[in-house]
């Protein structure tokens, strides 16, 4: 009989349908994920060793007291879907919104050696936009002439592929939530499908909304945060009522406050009109600090492609030196030495790398990298179906095939 651990990678995905309001579907997920939960908030070394003893000085008190004041006042509807979960899993609201706010809490300017090689997580983005290229060779009976190959562009393949990395505690700590928000007169206010780690609030990783909207969220570490400005946590769950790419970006603009960390998200609409486009936006705290974040968007038009890990490649924001740099300057390195990707094949073998021993792409939380690959996703938009994977996604079979139903 095969031995099964805390440490073993379990080739499953627990899928939660959820309908009500904001408080009942965070209720909901809390309670049939308490057991996951508990497991976070227990066993997370980072979270009891760092956070909650940062938390209780009177400076992580009061950075608390203003976030939770700020994010009540602009997300009061997510708030309410915190301590729906909170409730739901029979644990106390502050520390579920201690999870949105860990940067803040423990600013990278107050990270020792351990902060640094702890905090710092991330995931790897691979977009295609392009014609997938059959070759045909043919071989004449006469050997003295060359062999001809044809290329045949048949149809277009538009893939994004995304691994999401995590702490260890999160390995088998994640599942789908597919939501159908309401309010009390039964009036739908969204609805989306979206990949959640256990006490967050959806949206922070990668999934769909019923508007067609395809998303997927890279980490960065700016060496600069602003606690008084917008958690990430808490815009990328607003950017799943969103409908076409001039809302994604007002609410990651958040004129009025901005962002408070770093992030980039990548996106692709799939009722847009015309011919496909892809976009990556990357999301910074104003180093000027205006009350509004820092922006900077690429869009991929047909026959273009684009890899995003956890570093700024756009934006000229000062980064926190770590695992994170380090792994994304690694991995950027490794796809760099792949075939340009156009088809959903290549993306799997791409996102399935572990040819760096020290920092892969499908990461195995190795002592100079401890973070894990806890999920791969891969979008095949020509398709309309959503591919999950708990291994490598070149080979191995995907634990779920999620149609794409928008």
């Amino acid at each position: 009989m095969q031995k099964v651990t805390e440490e073993t990678r379990l080739n499953q995905i627990p899928v939660i349908h959820v309908y009500g309001t904001h408080y009942v579907i965070g209720y909901t997920i809390g309670r049939q994920c308490k057991s996951l939960i508990d497991s976070v908030l227990t066993k997370w070394k980072f979270y009891n060793d760092v956070i909650i003893e940062k938390f209780l000085t009177p400076e992580g008190k009061q950075i608390y007291d203003a976030s939770l004041a700020l994010c009540t006042q602009k997300f009061s509807s997510y708030v309410d879907e915190l301590k729906g979960m909170a409730d739901g899993a029979g644990v106390p609201f502050y520390k579920l919104f201690l999870l949105h706010i860990d940067s803040l809490i423990v600013p990278p300017e107050l990270e020792d050696e351990y902060g640094k090689q702890h905090s710092q997580t991330g995931c790897t983005t691979v977009m295609c936009n392009s014609d997938e290229v059959l070759q045909l060779s043919i071989l004449p009976n006469n050997a003295l002439i060359l062999r001809l190959t044809v290329n045949f562009f048949v149809e277009l393949q538009v893939i994004i592929g995304h691994t999401e990395d995590a702490c260890p505690e999160f390995l088998n700590n994640v599942f789908l939530v597919s939501a159908h928000i309401v309010n009390n007169e039964g009036t739908t206010l969204e609805k989306f499908t979206t990949l959640t780690y256990a006490g967050y609030l959806p949206g922070y990783t990668m999934g769909y909304n019923h508007h067609g909207m395809i998303y997927t969220v890279n980490t960065i570490f700016p060496k600069m945060t602003l606690p008084n400005r917008t958690p990430r946590n808490f815009l990328a769950r607003a950017i799943l009522r969103a409908s076409n790419l001039h809302q994604v970006v007002d609410i990651l603009r958040d004129a009025g406050n901005g962002a408070s960390d770093g992030f980039s998200v990548n996106l692709h609409f799939t009722k847009q009109e015309g011919t496909p486009v892809l976009h990556n936006v990357e999301v910074g705290p104003n180093k000027d600090l205006a009350d509004e974040s820092e922006l900077s968007m690429l869009t991929l038009t047909h026959g273009e492609h684009h890899a995003h890990c956890n570093k700024y490649l756009r934006l000229k924001i000062e980064e926190l030196c770590g695992v994170g740099m380090e792994s994304s300057t690694h991995r950027h390195k490794t796809i760099g030495r792949h075939l340009i990707p156009t088809s959903m094949e290549e993306v799997k073998v791409i996102l399935s790398d572990q040819s760096d021993n020290e920092y892969p792409i499908f990461r195995c939380g190795k002592k100079q990298d401890y973070v894990k690959t806890v999920a791969v996703g891969i979008f095949n938009v020509t398709n309309r179906k959503w591919y999950i994977y708990m291994e490598p996604p070149a080979s191995s079979a995907p634990v779920a095939t999620i149609p794409l139903d928008m």
